[in-house]
């Protein structure tokens, strides 16, 4: 099926084998060819259809300059192949919800490929050829926490890519807020997401600016009379972290009742959405990959206000998470800390 479709012209031979001079480290080596596929060629939709998981031959990806999944994962194999890495296809089912292969039922499965690489001492690599932006090594939320089939010349063998969990699934945001006299609210947001939030947030790097603005008002609908003044974009590929910084302002944010200013201290990592209570559930619920977010307030407040009360610090724990929400004043600021962490599973 794959046996004599992965090779390349003599020139892009030599072209990447030029890429690497010099390079010994395996390691280092499959990722300037990763990251030289992704500057040449591009991802196109093509349905499983009658060959099956038959790849395009590396020869005409190279040529046309794009692909499909099995095309690309074949391209990216048969460059790695030039530079001395083994490379191996792999099967596998790309969802939102991770879903294995089944083992003990021999049929055509899985509706995507991607590689793997396995160094000596070191764990499975795994590559996502069809990403133009991802990191060297990161396949994606969609891809993990799942049995794949790891298919090479002598045989294919089930292993299982690991899932990102609870506080790997980190977004830490930082926020200085300002409130006038007036109620209005400047402030300053720093977002750094990691796991599988950093594949929610790397849609910032791939829109329009128009696009990305109307992403953040979407997401900050809550907020009244909500302005974006600029925003500023990093991905971190190394360390696999997004960073964003976003300048906005919000009219009439807090409100005058008589000679008080009331507002909310947690208002742009809101949770809105409340599940539906059972009092006599029956079936177990599944909480995905769990995740961690950390929220930082430092509220400045205007001269000629001070702060009248402070509700008690809030620590919760369960089976399922755990939630603190802490303040405290300091001169004319209001320190306001919020973490929430929802543990993955199934519970009974």
């Amino acid at each position: 099926m794959i046996l004599g479709r992965n090779t390349v012209s003599d020139e892009t031979a030599a072209e990447v084998l030029g890429l690497v001079d010099g390079v010994s480290d395996p390691l280092e080596k499959a990722k300037i060819v990763y990251e030289y596929v992704q500057s040449q060629v591009r991802y196109i939709n093509v349905a499983i259809g009658i060959g099956g998981w038959q790849p395009a031959e590396a020869k005409q990806v190279d040529q046309v300059k794009y692909g499909d999944c099995k095309g690309l994962s074949n391209y990216t194999q048969a460059l790695l192949s030039v530079v001395g890495v083994e490379a191996r296809w792999t099967v596998l089912y790309s969802n939102k919800k991770p879903q294995s292969l089944l083992e003990d039922f021999p049929s055509l499965q899985g509706n995507h490929m991607i590689l793997n690489i396995t160094l000596e001492n070191e764990e499975d690599l795994w590559l996502e050829c069809t990403s133009s932006y991802l990191p060297f090594g990161y396949v994606g939320s969609s891809n993990q926490g799942q049995k794949v089939l790891v298919v090479g010349e002598s045989g294919g063998e089930i292993k299982e890519i690991k899932a990102f969990q609870n506080e790997a699934n980190l977004q830490h945001n930082i926020y200085s807020v300002s409130i006038e006299n007036n109620g209005d609210m400047l402030a300053n947001t720093q977002k750094k997401s990691m796991g599988s939030q950093y594949d929610e947030r790397l849609y910032f790097e791939v829109v329009s600016p128009k696009d990305a603005k109307n992403r953040y008002l979407s997401e900050w609908s809550s907020v009244p009379k909500l302005d974006i003044l600029a925003f500023a974009y990093e991905n971190d590929r190394n360390e696999v972290s997004f960073h964003e910084e976003i300048e906005l302002v919000s009219r009439g944010f807090a409100k005058k009742i008589g000679n008080r200013l009331m507002f909310k201290v947690n208002p742009l990592n809101t949770y809105s959405n409340i599940p539906r209570k059972y009092n006599n559930r029956t079936n177990p619920f599944d909480l995905g990959n769990g995740f961690k977010d950390v929220d930082e307030y430092i509220f400045e407040l205007p001269s000629n206000y001070t702060i009248e009360a402070l509700p008690e610090n809030i620590s919760l724990k369960s089976p399922y998470g755990s939630y603190s929400l802490e303040m405290e004043v300091e001169e004319n600021k209001l320190l306001v800390k919020r973490t929430l962490q929802l543990n993955a599973g199934i519970y009974p």
